[in-house]
């Protein structure tokens, strides 16, 4: 006797659904068979550990880049914090934003190597930064993606780069490096329009939060007061010797 038709679709989706919970059901690292590889004496299945790739890889993940490995994250986000545990490591996760990042935790006084690389922003790098991510913030008031020319950098870094105020040919060079550091660590986007064309990346308040903008800028102010007092000391030196 054939089935029913209508059996047949429902028992279809079924299987369907079942296929679809096994996907996203975590990973149960007792689970036997996830050798992928020849000597391979790992526990997790080749999506998570591809996850783990791509936040080790840096500098973040987004949902966007890939929905499956997006899915995975969330659904085995207790394994994946573990595994990044013994690593010393710390995962950031917003599902809203859809963007995750791994990040040094707070270790105390504990002494110990790290995977990380310590990124320290250069004077200039810095300032570009902070006007970038006011620009954004500014913006995401309405929800619009937010795009800089080369021309808009320039004129940002003009106004902190003393030692090119009369030197173009400097100011272009302190650009183009700050530029290929940011574009390096995905601050800016470059887009298809070509290279004098950027888009701000959205996760930047997430990478650089309102603590980090106040240290930024408490690094300018004792930056400008040394430097005055510097230059005063020399002005009171030159005044010395007009009275000789």
């Amino acid at each position: 006797m054939n089935p029913h038709p209508e059996d047949f679709w429902m028992k279809a989706e079924t299987e369907n659904q079942t296929e679809i919970r096994s996907e996203e059901a975590p990973v149960d690292e007792a689970d036997e068979e996830t050798a992928l590889f020849e000597g391979d004496t790992g526990k997790l299945p080749e999506v998570v550990r591809n996850v783990l790739v791509h936040l080790l890889r840096g500098p973040y993940f987004e949902r966007s880049s890939s929905r499956r490995l997006w899915s995975a994250l969330v659904t085995n986000e207790a394994v994946i914090r573990s595994r990044l545990s013994e690593l010393y490591l710390d995962l950031f996760l917003d599902e809203e934003a859809g963007i995750a990042f791994c990040r040094r935790p707070n270790l105390g006084e504990l002494d110990v190597p790290t995977l990380l690389p310590r990124v320290r922003l250069r004077f200039l790098d810095s300032t570009l930064v902070v006007e970038l991510r006011e620009r954004l913030m500014r913006a995401q008031e309405t929800g619009e993606r937010v795009h800089v020319t080369r021309q808009d950098l320039r004129e940002i870094l003009r106004l902190y780069d003393a030692a090119a105020l009369s030197n173009e040919a400097l100011l272009e060079r302190h650009l183009s490096g700050i530029v290929d550091r940011l574009v390096k660590r995905r601050i800016l986007l470059t887009l298809k329009s070509g290279d004098d064309a950027f888009e701000i990346s959205p996760v930047l308040p997430l990478l650089f939060t309102t603590s980090d903008i106040e240290a930024l800028r408490a690094g300018y102010a004792e930056k400008a007061a040394r430097d005055a007092e510097r230059l005063g000391g020399r002005g009171e030196a030159q005044s010395g010797e007009d009275d000789e």
